[in-house]
């Protein structure tokens, strides 16, 4: 069985990265922005309090994130419709349309870290999708980020619409 969580690399950190420390959930609130003491600031989940994590501290030795997955990226608004020609891997596909786009989103994956997120637009003959994103997405942090700038997610409301 593949593992539920990985370590992730202080890169992978912005504002809104969600991580879990010794079983609590953290959302990243700060980051050393010189990244010379490799430092971030969170709060658990529901709380004001803040948390200084950095590797010299050997906080960072056991931080962990959730990889990506089904519930993940339902929580979004998708639903699963199927896999792809090979059946290998999911396909997800939302029943609304979005911020920026007139037609429903689609998001499928060639492996487990690989997505291609695209708008279906079934009246274009010859074409049924513009590409928005292709590239790697490991964790519904990364996720949330990319929905959001390619304008599929109301920044303000972290949903569909506007």
């Amino acid at each position: 069985m593949e593992n539920k969580y990985y370590k992730p690399t202080i890169e992978e950190f912005h504002v809104g990265f969600e991580f879990y420390h010794k079983e609590i959930k953290y959302t990243t609130t700060a980051i050393d922005s010189s990244r010379k003491n490799n430092g971030v600031l969170a709060s658990p989940v529901g709380s004001k309090k803040r948390v200084e994590f950095r590797k010299e501290l050997g906080t960072f030795d056991s931080i962990r994130v959730k990889h990506l997955n089904k519930e993940d990226i339902e929580s979004f608004g998708f639903n699963h419709v199927g896999d792809n020609l090979n059946g290998t891997m999911p396909v997800y596909l939302t029943s609304v349309t979005t911020i920026n786009h007139n037609f429903p989103t689609r998001l499928m994956s060639n492996d487990t870290t690989t997505w291609e997120l695209s708008n279906v637009d079934k009246d274009v003959e010859g074409s049924d999708k513009y590409i928005l994103f292709r590239g790697t997405i490991k964790n519904k942090s990364e996720l949330k980020r990319i929905l959001t700038q390619v304008g599929v997610l109301n920044s303000s409301h972290n949903s569909f619409g506007s």
